[in-house]
């Protein structure tokens, strides 16, 4: 239920444009379309719920189970790297995300546990097998299941290089269109000491401590360093050429890992195991604090009248419900939860919605969703995108929530609705009427 916020409700929507396609008939389009930047893999899974079942909570526990995944994995190659995964900050933020980094993190950890059993039995193709599927996924699987294969040797790379460019044959048309749309290199410039600073904020700097056994790691497996050192530089270089978000750090989950066996490898004395196990439990801790913390929130909020709980009360079939609430985290931010979200069960059927004319993909449409007889829509700024869904029912309600104090939104909306609202606990409800 805390993963169910606005954030997790605008990213349903994110590869709609496939689900289009297939609608459309294209469907050799629709099997190799890219998402943004990212490949069909988890777009196609998606898809594929929101036709067979488009329930919300069943995509939140399919990335749970891929999160799970991951950590069971490395636990196969040691009680170190799996414990580490386990309670690692930035796996647990992003471990019930709606898009394809849980399944990227799954994979990653599948390329790791067959490059580390590819050396022992000095070759093989699990780990083409696996960085060729996981390049499906997410393109950074595949370009670091490359750099893993390179530490090996120069036959393994070639095996790996091989499946995967036959892999990405399907792909290719849709890889060079990317290379030559300047949006791809549109990310805002890398800024070392905000990232660092909103990294601390969200994460904290406890997990420092283990650089000290990861340095004694990097020197009994220099290999191992010098992939994780490749790695982390092939990140970094996509973030400052504009490809990768320097804000968002899920591009991260690919690197927890390596690191985390170079704990392990660094791990050989008693007060280094000591060391590695205090980490574990007191980031196990905190992170049961914070969880609490947002439990506690969340239940506090339920004992509070709310505008959506007028509008449910009284919304009548072909009527729409427009949640409105200003943003105020990052979308990559992880902290919030979703008073008003959480009034609607995840749990029940809620299929993608088109009341009027308008691209699926487009988030400034609020992302509308069938709930029973009524449509729901979610958005974060009052766009003039509302005045159609206005159109589009009998009645509208307009619930709009965490905005006090900010005066450019309440005038953008007096300006558009022209009329004054209700007020119910901590939220404004408008009535709108289409006039039909």
């Amino acid at each position: 239920m805390l993963r169910w916020t606005e954030d997790a409700w605008a990213y349903t929507a994110y590869d709609a444009d496939m689900s289009q396609a297939f609608g459309d008939g294209r469907v050799w389009e629709g099997l190799t379309h890219f998402s943004g930047l990212h490949p069909p893999g988890w777009g196609l899974f998606h898809n594929f719920m929101e036709w067979a079942l488009p329930i919300p909570m069943l995509l939140i526990l399919s990335s749970v189970v891929c999160s799970i995944g991951a950590v069971l994995l490395a636990g196969r190659l040691g009680w170190v790297a799996g414990f580490l995964l386990a309670t690692s900050p930035i796996q647990v933020a992003y471990a019930a995300e709606l898009n394809n980094y849980p399944a990227m993190a799954l994979c990653m950890a599948w390329v790791w546990l067959a490059r580390e059993q590819t050396e022992e039995q000095g070759g093989g193709w699990k780990l083409a097998i696996a960085t060729a599927i996981g390049a499906w996924v997410h393109l950074l699987v595949g370009l670091l299941g490359l750099v893993a294969a390179l530490s090996i040797g120069r036959r393994q790379f070639q095996r790996v290089s091989g499946l995967l460019a036959l892999a990405m044959l399907p792909l290719l048309p849709s890889i060079v269109g990317l290379l030559g749309d300047a949006s791809t290199f549109s990310q805002p410039p890398y800024k070392p000491g905000l990232v660092l600073s909103d990294f601390g904020s969200r994460f904290g700097w406890l997990g420092a401590i283990l650089l000290v056994p990861a340095f004694f790691g990097a020197r009994i497996r220099p290999q191992l360093g010098r992939c994780l050192g490749i790695s982390v530089a092939l990140i970094l270089g996509l973030q400052l050429a504009g490809i990768a978000a320097p804000h968002q750090f899920p591009y991260f989950l690919a690197l927890s890992l390596p690191f985390a066996l170079l704990v392990q490898a660094g791990a050989q004395t008693p007060w280094l195991r000591v060391l590695v196990l205090f980490v574990i439990g007191l980031q196990a801790i905190v992170l049961s604090r914070a969880s609490l913390a947002q439990i506690s929130g969340l239940s506090e909020d339920q004992g509070r009248q709310r505008g959506i709980d007028l509008a449910l009360a009284e919304a009548q079939p072909g009527d729409g419900i427009y949640l409105l609430r200003k943003r105020s985290l990052p979308d990559d931010d992880k902290r919030g939860f979703s008073g008003q979200l959480s009034r609607i069960s995840p749990w029940r059927r809620m299929p993608r919605a088109k009341p009027y004319g308008f691209p699926l993909v487009d988030h400034r449409h609020g992302q509308p969703r069938t709930l029973g007889e009524i449509v729901i829509y979610v958005n974060d700024h009052p766009r003039a995108t509302l005045m159609e869904a206005r159109a589009a029912h009998p009645n509208l309600f307009l619930v709009v929530s965490d905005h006090r104090g900010d005066v450019r939104f309440g005038k953008a909306l007096s300006e558009m609705l022209e009329k004054e609202p209700e007020t119910v606990g901590p939220d404004h409800v408008y009535r709108l009427s289409s006039g039909r």
